[in-house]
């Protein structure tokens, strides 16, 4: 009975195949033999299927064009997660392009929290191919984290550029976290001038050199004082019919002693 109902999932499943082809939904195979990477994209593709039928294609030819081809299901499945076709389109070129460094395509460039659109995962997915196989984690770095803050923008680009030139990971990302142009261009200047793997202890003080925090601003200056409090009233009054002007005290009337 076990091999009779084994046999009828395989003759569904079968069924089921034939169907989807049928529909236009799949992709004849290039699979060969005994490739179970490269049979996976069947299954891992079958998200896409209605807006992108020809992603089970690219997902093979990918797997083919890599000693490592779950790298490749990686792009259409990391985390179980679905992402735009775009984003899994640049990855699965990462991929191919980038053998000895390919666990960047997915991981750093399918991160939703720091990528976030199309111009986004390519520019992610070219770092990852221009960077030394020892340098890619420098990638991941120049986007920044949730936590401490992404780098957005130029900031990003010029990181990845740096990346891509070889430059120490560490010290790229460090110069993407100036907010002033003029600051990063300085960082940058220290960070070209030091060996990627020695010098740690100069690159740290070129870069110390121009991160000087901001004196505090001023106290404001203080108030001036305030006026005196105006004179008591008199206590002398002028007698009356007196001239303009003229005062004199009031004299007590104290009776005569009998």
């Amino acid at each position: 009975m076990a091999s009779l109902a084994g046999g009828t999932r395989g003759v569904a499943a079968l069924l089921a195949i034939v169907v989807m082809m049928l529909e236009g939904a799949v992709s004849q195979s290039i699979c060969p033999g005994n490739d179970f990477a490269c049979e996976d994209c069947f299954f891992k593709s079958v998200k896409y299927r209605t807006e992108y039928p020809g992603l089970q294609g690219r997902c093979e030819t990918c797997t083919l064009g890599t000693p490592t081809g779950d790298q490749c299901i990686a792009c259409l499945n990391l985390d179980n997660a679905k992402y735009p076709i775009a984003n899994v389109h640049a990855c699965l070129q990462c991929v191919v392009v980038a053998p000895f460094q390919q666990y960047g395509c997915s991981q750093f460039c399918l991160n939703t929290d720091l990528v976030r659109s199309e111009a986004e995962a390519q520019d992610c997915s070219l770092c990852v191919q221009d960077a030394l196989p020892s340098n890619v984690l420098g990638c991941s770095y120049c986007m920044g984290s949730a936590a401490s803050g992404i780098v957005n923008g130029d900031r990003r680009i010029e990181c990845f550029a740096c990346i891509a030139n070889g430059r120490q990971d560490w010290g790229c990302a460090l110069c993407a976290t100036f907010t002033d142009a003029a600051g990063r261009a300085a960082c940058y200047a220290c960070v070209s001038s030091v060996n990627l793997t020695v010098q740690r202890a100069q690159l740290q003080e070129c870069i110390s050199a121009i991160w000087q925090p901001k004196p505090p601003p001023r106290p404001p200056p203080p108030s001036p004082p305030s006026p005196p409090p105006p004179p008591p009233p008199s206590l002398w009054q002028p007698r009356s019919g007196s001239g303009a002007g003229h005062h004199q005290p009031r004299r007590l009337h104290v009776p005569a002693r009998q």
